[in-house]
């Protein structure tokens, strides 16, 4: 991992709607050292601890961002939210809302589609 995706991964596993999901990979700190979780990673409610504060999630992998897009709809109660390439080559959350109401969401573009869900995330009630 790069010094831009670990950055990434901080503001993801800071966000108030952030949790560790079964098939997410995680790295340590340093971003070296990669796992998929399951049920028996030490995730909540389960012994023997592995991933502990320092890990930090691979969005890069795509089963990763799945588990992120999850979070975001769940966040935002918006099962229909996605993240969706734009011409100029970067990607935006388009806004949904109910009853075709503005969303609070708003339009916001980033250069990937992790990163667009990372900021959608930051934004979450």
């Amino acid at each position: 991992m790069n010094d831009t995706d670990l950055a990434l991964a901080r503001r993801a596993v800071a966000c108030k709607g952030w949790r560790w999901m079964d098939g997410m990979r995680a790295y340590d700190a340093d971003g070296r050292c990669s796992f998929r979780l399951t049920e028996h990673s030490g995730l909540p409610g389960h012994p023997d601890p592995v991933v502990d504060d320092s890990w930090l999630p691979d969005l890069s992998d795509p089963a990763t961002r799945g588990c992120l897009l999850a979070l975001v709809r769940e966040a935002w109660g918006e099962p229909l939210l996605c993240a969706v390439p734009v011409d100029d080559g970067l990607w935006m959350v388009p806004s949904i809302g109910h009853g075709g109401l503005p969303s609070p969401i708003g339009r916001r573009y980033a250069r990937t589609e992790a990163e667009a869900l990372v900021a959608v995330l930051e934004a979450a009630p």
